[in-house]
């Protein structure tokens, strides 16, 4: 699976427009503080007052969706929103393409998020004093800063390669992670490329540029891997890093959830079930734990304890669309059609443009003879390239 790595991006600008400059210290400049102190609860109070006696002030949505995407649990639905308004008040603002980009990315809307990204690059990106402040979601604080005009356009290049790779267009894939590698030889863009490559059977060439990744970083895990599955090794021997960062920090919670991770991707069950759960110990907050452990039931067939571990999991974040999603799925799986319906309905409600939401809102539907909806739905779902969808529309949209 494509690892898609996501960054956070906040711009720093020399002016704010006449409104922001009258008084000595407004609910902007405060906003703009808050985040340069890494206060994100700060910065969205005042960037909520803000706005409500500057709603049309584009950049400040922009801001705030930031805020939200920096916010911990499933919060993308209403970073969008933010992105959205933005680009409606002033569809000059560059930076907001390069971030509903890259959500819908992680949405796997890659034909969206291309034309966002696209958009990016062809428009003025201001000032070379505007500042973008990288953060690593595994690591606190700034990991990096670039600008608008420098590393920025790597980074470009290797989500426009990321769309290609979803898209299964892997030649074009490997064209935009070359030019992105030419600027900025990344360990995470010559990865990527690697698995281009071999997309396209070129097996001794993606081995020869993972070896390059590793070089520059000797400890890329995801380089690791695919190296060692190139040559033949067995990938069981890359565990032991994960197993030291265990047994040298038992007490964090985040060495056992990637540890849970990596036996999640091999199908060993029980062992990942061991890890979440000593990570949910630590961290009963974690809202992806419950989203594992209901993943690990439903492999199992044991719905009602999947559906169990997902509500739990929107608890914490009700509007996850992972997790409504799955609950949706175990609940179908049941019989319980009317609660699988109401979060098919949800999901819908959170993103009006997901695919799968009306698949599943049909199917459900169609099994409670309730034909002409599930047809609507299924065809909707069909219409946005939903292949799944194409299978059931005979059976309920027959007369």
């Amino acid at each position: 699976m494509t690892r898609i790595f996501l960054v956070l991006l906040f711009i720093s600008l020399s002016g704010f427009g006449l409104a922001r400059q009258n008084s000595p210290k407004n609910d902007f400049e405060a906003a703009l503080e808050a985040i340069d102190r890494e206060d994100q609860e700060a910065a969205f109070f005042h960037l909520e007052n803000w706005l409500k006696s500057y709603p049309q002030d584009a950049l400040a949505h922009w801001y705030m969706g930031q805020v939200y995407e920096s916010f911990p649990g499933e919060n993308t639905p209403f970073a969008l929103e933010y992105y959205n308004q933005a680009i409606n008040l002033n569809p000059q603002l560059a930076s907001a393409y390069f971030s509903r980009g890259r959500i819908f990315l992680q949405m796997e809307r890659f034909e969206a998020a291309e034309k966002d990204f696209l958009t990016f690059q062809n428009l003025p990106k201001g000032e070379t004093n505007q500042i973008f402040f990288e953060k690593n979601s595994t690591q606190a604080g700034v990991s990096g800063i670039f600008t608008l005009q420098g590393n920025l356009s790597a980074k470009v290049f290797y989500h426009l390669g990321l769309c290609q790779m979803g898209m299964e267009n892997y030649e074009k894939a490997n064209e935009y992670f070359d030019q992105a590698i030419e600027i900025r030889p990344e360990p995470d863009y010559l990865t990527e490329k690697s698995q281009a490559l071999l997309s396209l059977d070129r097996s001794n060439e993606a081995e020869s540029v993972l070896i390059t990744a590793l070089e520059i970083d000797p400890d890329h895990f995801l380089a690791q891997e695919r190296l060692a599955l190139i040559r033949g090794k067995n990938p069981e021997e890359l565990i032991e890093p994960l197993n030291i960062a265990v047994k040298n920090k038992p007490n964090e919670p985040q060495v056992w959830k990637k540890r849970a991770y990596y036996f999640l991707e091999r199908e060993n069950w029980k062992l990942a079930e061991r890890d979440l759960k000593e990570a949910l110990a630590l961290d009963n907050q974690d809202a992806e734990l419950y989203l594992y452990l209901g993943t690990i039931a439903s492999r199992q067939q044991e719905w009602a304890q999947a559906e169990k571990y997902y509500s739990e999991g929107l608890f914490l974040d009700e509007t996850n669309t992972q997790i409504i999603l799955a609950r949706g799925q175990a609940r179908y799986q049941q019989s319980k059609l009317e609660e699988a319906l109401a979060d098919f309905i949800q999901l819908i409600g959170i993103d009006p443009t997901l695919p799968t939401a009306y698949y599943h809102r049909g199917i459900t539907l169609l099994r409670m003879k309730r034909n002409q909806e599930a047809c609507e739905n299924l065809q909707l779902a069909a219409n946005w390239g939903m292949e799944a969808a194409q299978e059931v529309i005979k059976k309920a949209c027959q007369d």
